[in-house]
């Protein structure tokens, strides 16, 4: 290899650090993280009936008790679902617990990310979507509800991605029961192939 393609090659290889070196930190200077496209989290779950309203909103928790915009139920197939007209239609017929309710909550095994869509990208759009999610006693999820959606199929792809959440079933009194938790997908348009770690 000659010594002028060797020059080329470490110049390059300089250019492109420098780059990366100034996005990371113009978006460390605006208070910006710079995760993959979509995070699952899973928010602490509702206090305990004893709890006065105020003290729900301060924690945090008034999220649990809000009305869903969508109700859906998962079906067979991984990933899949329809829309319902309402929870009690999408309901299994078993009651659902809270955390504070159980013995053992139900333990997360994986929960897949959401996919950021083509038109999501193209719109710039980003944000929160917050699914309220029936982890069922048979060991599948079987209902989600919206609590804040985002246009352009992320929504969409937040209710496919809780439907294919795996865990092991919460337990109440040594038999296992269904368990409420709601799980927030954030999705985020800037990511970078320069991003450098701070």
């Amino acid at each position: 290899m000659s010594d002028k393609r060797v020059r080329t090659i470490c110049f390059l290889c300089g250019a492109l650090f420098v780059v990366a070196l100034c996005y990371a930190t113009s978006n460390a200077q605006a208070g910006r993280r710079l995760p993959a496209s979509s995070e699952a989290t899973f928010p602490a779950d509702a206090p305990s009936q004893t709890q006065t309203p105020q003290t729900q909103q301060r924690t945090g928790d008034a999220v649990k008790t809000q009305p869903s915009l969508m109700t859906c139920r998962c079906l067979e197939r991984a990933g899949e679902f329809e829309q319902v007209e309402d929870a009690a239609s999408a309901a299994s017929g078993e009651t659902s617990y809270w955390r504070n309710q159980l013995s053992t909550p139900a333990t997360i095994l994986s929960k897949p990310p959401a996919v950021y869509t083509k038109q999501a990208r193209r719109h710039s759009t980003a944000g929160v979507v917050l699914v309220r999610v029936v982890l069922a006693a048979t060991g599948r999820v079987t209902r989600v509800e919206v609590l804040k959606g985002l246009p352009d199929g992320l929504t969409e792809n937040a209710i496919s991605a809780a439907c294919r959440i795996k865990f092991k079933p919460a337990m109440k009194d040594d038999r296992p029961v269904a368990q409420q938790v709601v799980a927030e997908y954030t999705f985020k348009i800037y990511d970078s192939p320069f991003f450098l770690p701070r």
